[in-house]
């Protein structure tokens, strides 16, 4: 199911659930964390938080949610704010994703609602690149999987509005969408847009979120396709393989399983080899992948006839 969010709906109704993408929910919505957050359905038990911070020599400098976030923290729960100054005070290096539980309690979970934080750290001094979000945002989405967090909330970290010249904001959607790993957990995954974003920001953030997603479908569907071909033309030159041997050996139930087995894995190595090889070259690929198979196909009764005895010779008596 592909979905298409706009503004209005996402004032109208929030959260707006998209569809689902690799085992995920993936909503949108618009969120102010800086102030009390109204979880709905939500529940705190199961619900993090994606932030992010730069690294400069080893040292932490949260980004501005992150500031938010750590103030309220600290306003609704000093001692646990302690503690993730104390986490962010060791020694951490960029592409790192650090995991913080904030336990549970009747007035906390009033007023911070998530139970996890998730801080993805990138190099200071620095613009925030697309390799840097594609190693660091799977992770992200990994590590709370694990922690049971089944409700994941991720701003576009790593983006500025107001700064042009660094990372756009669709490059933000280009990124998760691409790298999103395939796990049952986070269950729903909401792309929270920042309230106080101007309205074009908060309409072209909805844009790319429209656009990368149905890149995400398209380039899903191109690789089923691609999947299908390749066992197509495996299962043709398997046939093939299959009538040349025929010629030279009886085809019995074990020496068809055995043709069929061990020329179906040398059909995926060639698949394999020619595809990492003409990377560059797509036009050769199909024509490649064809001479080779064919002449494998064709050449394979000798290997099925070859004796090793007359390969080694025979063994001493």
């Amino acid at each position: 199911m592909v979905g298409q969010v706009n503004v209005n709906d996402l004032l109208a109704d929030p959260p707006y659930l998209m569809g689902t993408l690799k085992g995920h929910e993936v909503l949108v919505s618009i969120d102010d964390f800086e102030e009390a957050l109204p979880l709905g359905d939500w529940d705190k038990r199961e619900t993090g938080l994606a932030i992010s911070a730069f690294v400069d020599n080893g040292k932490i400098k949260p980004a501005a949610l992150a500031r938010a976030v750590l103030l309220k923290l600290q306003q609704v729960s000093p001692q646990d704010a302690q503690a993730l100054l104390t986490l962010l005070g060791r020694k951490h290096a960029a592409g790192e994703v650090i995991a913080f539980r904030v336990p549970p309690g009747p007035e906390i979970d009033k007023r911070f609602p998530f139970l996890g934080l998730y801080i993805a750290l990138f190099e200071e001094g620095e613009h925030v690149s697309t390799d840097a979000l594609d190693k660091v945002l799977p992770k992200l989405v990994l590590k709370a999987g694990d922690d049971g967090i089944e409700n994941l909330f991720i701003p576009a970290i790593g983006t500025t509005w107001n700064k042009r010249q660094e990372l756009e904001i669709g490059d933000f959607y280009k990124s998760f969408f691409s790298t999103l790993p395939q796990s049952s957990r986070p269950s729903r995954i909401d792309l929270s847009l920042y309230k106080r974003w101007p309205s074009f920001e908060i309409e072209g953030a909805a844009q790319s979120i429209n656009l990368s997603w149905q890149d995400a479908f398209s380039l899903g569907k191109q690789r089923t396709s691609l999947v299908h071909h390749d066992i197509r033309t495996l299962l043709l030159f398997i046939a093939v393989a299959l009538w040349a041997s025929s010629r030279k050996v009886h085809l019995g139930t074990k020496t068809f399983l055995v043709i069929t087995f061990f020329f179906g894995g040398i059909g995926l190595a060639v698949n394999a080899a020619i595809r990492s090889v003409a990377a560059t070259y797509p036009s050769v690929e199909l024509p490649a992948n064809l001479f080779v198979l064919t002449v494998a196909a064709l050449v394979y009764p000798m290997v099925v006839t070859w004796n090793p005895k007359d390969i080694f010779g025979a063994s001493a008596p």
